[in-house]
């Protein structure tokens, strides 16, 4: 008798297809085992080598999930490429395991972003007492989390507190999915910051990239 939370392993033609794509036979593991219907599984090769395998659950949603892959992890890479000599080995590495741990994160609240959460767009009202955006003309539906990478690596870095103010007038703290998700593009925003920052001689471009992979690296961004 099976346990019925237990998530079922993935078909035995599907895993013998992966296997030869991969070249090896792999060990499987579930990546997400507190879901009970979880369709997500690590697969361990020899060396050290780990890949993710996931089966979505309508066309849509895979062509969905291919197009994010493409610009988040393909972006990284070409990232990392540009900004080699500034980033460490184990920076890079970093930078690669939280690129790929976008894949495997289950969905994340939407929401209609600003785009270009800039603290300069973020302006004060005196008369009404209280602060709104300004130049909304990247607004797009996304997943909410977006709207605070560029603050959870610039203002909000010296300031926690404004953290906390921004989150209490938001209505809601991040889940841990959503957390884990800003530490993920936050590390995507500091190699493009890198490659860029140089490249059109932006020294605060630069630096704003290096500090947050500097603090990714040590464990203190939050």
């Amino acid at each position: 008798m099976t346990d019925p939370h237990t998530p079922a392993p993935p078909a035995a033609d599907l895993l013998a297809g992966v296997g030869r794509a991969l070249g090896a036979r792999s060990t499987v593991r579930d990546a997400v085992p507190a879901r009970k219907d979880s369709h997500v599984w690590r697969l361990a090769l020899p060396n050290d080598v780990h890949f993710y395998l996931k089966v979505c659950r309508h066309p849509l949603a895979y062509e969905g999930e291919t197009f994010a892959l493409r610009t988040a992890a393909d972006g990284a890479e070409n990232h990392l490429r540009e900004a080699e000599d500034r980033v460490t080995s184990p920076q890079q590495q970093l930078v690669r395991d939280l690129a790929a741990d976008l894949r495997v994160l289950p969905a994340l609240p939407l929401a209609f972003i600003h785009g270009d959460a800039w603290d300069r767009n973020l302006l004060w009202s005196r008369s009404r007492g209280q602060a709104g955006w300004i130049d909304c003309e990247r607004s797009h539906f996304a997943p909410a989390v977006q709207d605070f990478v560029m603050l959870a690596c610039s203002t909000w870095v010296d300031r926690p507190e404004l953290r906390t103010a921004c989150l209490q007038g938001y209505g809601r703290d991040l889940t841990p999915e959503e957390e884990h998700a800003l530490r993920c593009l936050a590390a995507l925003d500091a190699v493009s910051c890198l490659h860029w920052g140089p490249r059109l001689g932006d020294h605060e471009v630069t630096a704003h990239g290096k500090r947050t992979l500097d603090r990714l690296t040590t464990g203190v961004f939050a």
